[in-house]
């Protein structure tokens, strides 16, 4: 089950604080804040949740064929029980606002939006079998189990994430001292690069 894998997610989780879930760790726009992380998750959990219910309203098992790249990113991801780094986030998953709320607020939101895609992956179970339940846009069409692995996977690799916003935030680099007009050369202070 889902929850089961995001216990430790959430553990971590409740334990931030409103503040700290909002500061960036770093200075590039390519690292998110630990909320953002969260609605990251959200959103990808929002995302499952329609394709599953939009299979099991169509009772359709046609699906496109894995692309020769789906198939190997899916076999590195399920085999690693590891995500690429460095993979862009498409843009509607990516959170752009967002009302700050606690670790602990998040983590309930986080239970309440996976309860809903455990019980569409036990509907599928029962409709599909040991058939593809849905496609995903990075691995092609995914079995019961598939979307479960995958679920974990993401969870883990964000969890990682999660946890250095977290370390950043309560422990932020000291500010660099200001430079020194003074440098050495040698056994000789220079003042402004003049001798």
């Amino acid at each position: 089950m889902i929850e089961r894998d995001l216990r430790a997610f959430c553990d971590l989780l409740r334990g931030a604080s409103r503040e700290e879930l909002q500061l960036i760790p770093g200075v590039s726009a390519q690292y998110w804040c630990g909320q953002q992380v969260v609605e990251h998750l959200l959103l990808t959990l929002e995302r499952s949740r329609a394709e599953l219910a939009l299979r099991l309203e169509q009772r359709r098992l046609r699906m496109h064929k894995r692309t020769l790249l789906q198939a190997v990113i899916k076999s590195h991801v399920f085999w690693f029980h590891r995500m690429p780094r460095g993979v862009i986030t498409p843009r509607g998953l990516r959170p752009e606002t967002w009302e700050p709320m606690s670790g602990a607020e998040l983590a309930a939101r986080l239970m309440d939006a996976t309860r809903g895609v455990d019980e569409l992956l036990a509907m599928c179970r029962r409709v599909y079998g040991m058939e593809p339940c849905g496609e995903h846009w990075m691995y092609g069409p995914l079995r019961v189990e598939d979307w479960r692995a995958y679920t974990a996977i993401h969870i883990h690799h964000h969890q990682k994430q999660l946890k250095v916003a977290i370390e950043y935030a309560r422990n932020p680099p000291a500010a660099p001292e200001p430079a020194s007009p003074f440098f050495k050369v040698g056994n000789r202070g220079v003042k402004n690069g003049s001798s």
